[in-house]
């Protein structure tokens, strides 16, 4: 995974946490009770959430389902190698059986 992946990740799991939560909380509260702050409040919740915080959860959404998919892929091509052995082996030993008929009869 490069570094802006690490990156991305990281800060979106900072950002979904629950203390980041509470401090969203506690911001919103000193918002309300000292009104001076207010334009910086809704500065961070609206402008800076919306042009960072949502884009860079998404991003990390898109790496994460990326990861999956490729996880995916490599359990189904070691399930399709299994499959073909297992065909093989069954051939094998269908060619086993017919000859011993063959032979018995």
């Amino acid at each position: 995974m490069s570094l802006n992946n690490r990156i991305a990740v990281r800060l979106s799991a900072l950002i979904l946490s629950l203390g980041c939560f509470w401090a969203l909380n506690v911001g919103l509260a000193v918002g309300l009770l000292i009104p001076c702050t207010m334009p910086v409040v809704q500065f961070l919740s609206s402008a800076w959430f919306q042009a960072v915080a949502l884009p860079l959860i998404g991003v990390s959404a898109t790496i994460s389902a990326m990861e999956v998919m490729a996880l995916i892929r490599e359990t189904h091509d070691a399930v399709m190698e299994m499959l073909t052995d297992l065909h093989a082996k069954h051939d094998l030993l269908h060619t086993k059986i017919n000859a011993d008929c063959d032979t018995r009869g």
